[in-house]
């Protein structure tokens, strides 16, 4: 693990901290962390992805950092919020979205 991470990550992997303003670079290192516990190819619903988050983070921010996944690229997601995907490294879908196939 990334040193810089240490005051962020427990020894089991659990996120305990999310970087403030000050440490925002560390922020792609935290989501990267995150995005091993999700599948590619694979639709989770919201509550599946609240429950991976909730699994992996010891904060209570669970939505805002959803949202982050989202608005970095990181995971896709249906414009009415119930589908999600990983999205793959150069930003596009790993999968079509069943509900607006393109």
């Amino acid at each position: 693990m990334n040193d810089k991470l240490t005051p962020y990550i427990n020894p089991e992997g659990k996120i305990i901290a999310y970087p403030g303003k000050k440490h925002r670079a560390l922020r792609p290192l935290i989501y990267a962390a995150l995005m091993t516990h999700f599948e590619k190819g694979v639709i989770y619903n919201e509550p599946q992805v609240n429950h991976i988050l909730l699994t992996w983070i010891l904060f209570e921010d669970y939505v805002s950092l959803r949202r982050e996944l989202v608005d970095t690229g990181l995971l896709s997601r249906t414009s009415d919020c119930r589908k999600y995907w990983v999205t793959d490294t150069q930003g596009q879908q790993t999968t079509s979205d069943p509900a607006n196939p393109r």
